[in-house]
């Protein structure tokens, strides 16, 4: 891998992918490299037994970056750099009626952290494994809930703090 990062996609819950980034160079060089929308649908293929390729979402795949807590929609290419056995992680996720559903901001998986039961104009309804806060993107609707409190955070991005737990675990948000 010399010049180049090591990269690996992983399918989570949801649609969701993660791509992990490394230098594992041996002459401590720093090394750029890339995620771009022809990733996405390989995570589909490490899905066992084997189904294909996922197919793009209609509305487009939402980049959330880990290290800088930044989300953006993918056009083609996130460029970055990596130093020395440097990492970095970033998600993709589906963007449906105008949503992306990030997940557990505390969790290295945020996608992990929740299960979508339904999603459509108004409304979400989302099972949590374990309760706790909740990351969510819409650039144009705010969200509301009787179980969470959410801030706006920039880049399009909500932060729900649980306020109300349930103890089904199951929980609606409005738009």
């Amino acid at each position: 891998y010399e010049g180049k990062a090591f990269r690996v996609i992983a399918p989570l819950e949801n649609r969701s992918a993660v791509i992990m980034a490394v230098n594992l160079n041996q002459n401590d060089q720093d090394v750029n490299t890339s995620v771009s929308l022809k990733d996405y649908p390989f995570a589909g293929g490490m899905i066992q037994p084997y189904e294909g390729l996922w197919s793009m979402p209609e509305e487009g795949v939402l980049l959330y970056d880990h290290s800088t807590g930044a989300a953006s929609i993918l056009q083609e290419e996130y460029k970055f750099k990596l130093g020395a056995r440097e990492e970095r992680l970033v998600q993709l996720s589906p963007i449906q009626n105008g949503w992306s559903i990030i997940g557990r901001p505390d969790k290295y998986l945020s996608a992990a952290g929740f299960k979508l039961l339904s999603l459509d104009q108004q409304s979400m309804q989302i099972k949590m494994p374990e309760d706790g806060p909740i990351l969510l993107w819409n650039e144009q609707k705010v969200p509301r809930s009787e179980n969470f409190k959410f801030t706006k955070q920039g880049d399009g991005l909500w932060l729900g703090e649980l306020v109300k737990s349930n103890i089904s675990k199951e929980y609606r948000i409005d738009s």
